[in-house]
């Protein structure tokens, strides 16, 4: 039980990480000229749901492990919650950079491949 528990609070940090970029993208898009695209919403929203798929794919390989006589190596739950998040960061930043043009830093921009120009005022 508390294998899942930990499991649970791994998963639920990632969702976290999922609503804030959906939300920073709205916001983006409520500011950029493009307005907010139902196409754009409904391809984010698939691909939330394709992280939910995957993250709950993990889980259950984890605890099937124990009734059908396969072990995997690891823990998957960490591994892909963690993919996932360091995914969706690079894309908060990219929405923050198209927020506040100002509240991310050159070096940052960079890090992730953002240029300058490409970040809209």
């Amino acid at each position: 039980m508390e294998i899942l528990k930990h499991e649970m609070i791994i998963v639920g940090i990632a969702l976290a990480f999922n609503g804030l970029d959906f939300l920073t993208g709205i916001v983006k898009a409520l500011k950029s000229e493009e307005k907010l695209n139902s196409t754009k919403m409904r391809d984010g929203f698939f691909k939330k749901c394709g992280f939910i798929f995957t993250y709950v794919l993990a889980m259950m390989l984890n605890h099937s492990k124990d009734y059908f006589g396969f072990s995997l190596p690891v823990d998957l739950v960490p591994i892909v919650c963690g993919w996932a998040v360091l995914t969706e960061v690079i894309s908060i930043i990219e929405n923050i950079c198209q927020i506040n043009t100002d509240f991310v830093p050159s070096v940052l921009k960079k890090l992730i491949g953002l240029k300058d120009e490409e970040v809209t005022e």
